[in-house]
């Protein structure tokens, strides 16, 4: 599927400190809204660059 950035920000929920992470969305789901919520740890750096600068991206 193919997902773009909708927002960022520190989760303190999930990881003791804090983990950074993005709401994706879901371009490619046009019948209802699909989103995801990934670590940026769990990105490359090709996908994260790709996101931050506001670009579709095909993830696994």
């Amino acid at each position: 599927m193919q997902f773009r950035k909708l927002d960022e920000w520190e989760d303190h929920s999930t990881v003791p400190g804090g983990d950074e992470v993005m709401l994706l969305e879901a371009v490619d789901a046009p019948d209802h809204v699909m989103c995801l919520r990934v670590s940026f740890a769990d990105l490359t750096e090709e996908e994260f660059n790709a996101l931050e600068d506001g670009e579709v991206i095909e993830l696994r």
